[in-house]
């Protein structure tokens, strides 16, 4: 008898793999930078799967991190902004608290 939990099996969708993608190749980050990248899109994503499981706002980051976040996603593809603008929308809808 084990009392491991069932695994979760995900399967990561294009755009998460071409984050990924972008970050491991991405000469200007340290190999551990790389790595976290990678492990942390990898695990979100996977907790992002289960919304009911997760509470955005037990996380919090400092207010200048959290806007900063959320002024990269408004501001990161400056050839859709509308888009950019749903983006930070959602960042603040969906995202962590900040503090």
């Amino acid at each position: 008898m084990t009392d491991r939990a069932e695994q979760q099996r995900v399967i990561l969708p294009a755009g998460i793999l071409k984050a990924i993608r972008t970050i491991a190749s991405d000469a200007t980050l340290a190999p551990s930078e790389r790595l976290t990248g990678a492990l942390v899109l990898t695990w979100g994503f996977a907790w992002y799967e289960r919304p009911d499981a997760i509470d955005p706002t037990a996380i919090a980051l400092p207010e200048a991190q959290w806007q900063e976040v959320c002024g990269m996603l408004a501001s990161g593809v400056t050839l859709d902004p509308i888009d950019g603008v749903n983006r930070g929308l959602s960042w603040m809808n969906s995202g962590p608290s900040a503090y």
